[in-house]
Formats: structure tokens, C-alpha cells, sequence
């Protein structure tokens, strides 16, 4: 799971242990609460192949950053683990 540091420039910024394992997957972010879940997706694997060979590329890693609103916070209207 990525740890959080705090923003020095305004922008969150964040320490992710698993890249080096594993530099092809994906976290989706609660805007509201903070909430991180990482994950992997073949299909996202296959579209980034795609789009590089046919643009001449050899894909490496790569970083998706989903930033969307939990399950609670669509039921709720609010998180109860929103961060201050």
C-alpha cells in the first residue's frame, strides 16, 4: 500500500513500496476520504501495449491514478474516514 507523505508544494505526494515489484499497476484514490486500493488490469495492460507498439514504443511501467469517490461517500453523501 503507498504511504503518504505530507505536501510540500500543495500536491499530495506518496512513497509506493510495491512499484518495484510489481512497476504495472494502478490505485484509485477517494477524493474524500484518502481511501487507496491498488490494482491490476489486463485489459489496461493491453491497451498500453497497443497504443506503444503502434507509436514505436517498448512500454517499461507505467502509473494510473484513478481519483474517484467511495462506495460510502455515493450512499452517504459523506465518509466517515474522510481525512481533516
Amino acid at each position: 500500500m503507498p504511504t503518504h507523505f505530507p505536501p510540500s508544494s500543495g500536491s499530495l505526494k506518496f512513497y509506493d513500496p510495491n512499484y518495484a515489484e510489481h512497476p504495472r499497476h494502478n490505485h484509485i484514490i477517494c477524493q474524500d476520504c484518502g481511501k487507496i486500493v491498488e490494482f491490476e488490469s489486463e485489459k489496461i495492460e493491453h491497451v498500453e501495449n497497443e497504443i506503444s507498439r503502434r507509436l514505436g514504443y517498448a512500454v517499461k511501467s507505467h502509473r494510473l491514478q484513478i481519483t474517484a469517490t467511495c462506495e460510502e461517500f455515493r450512499q452517504r453523501g459523506k465518509c466517515s474516514k474522510k481525512r481533516p
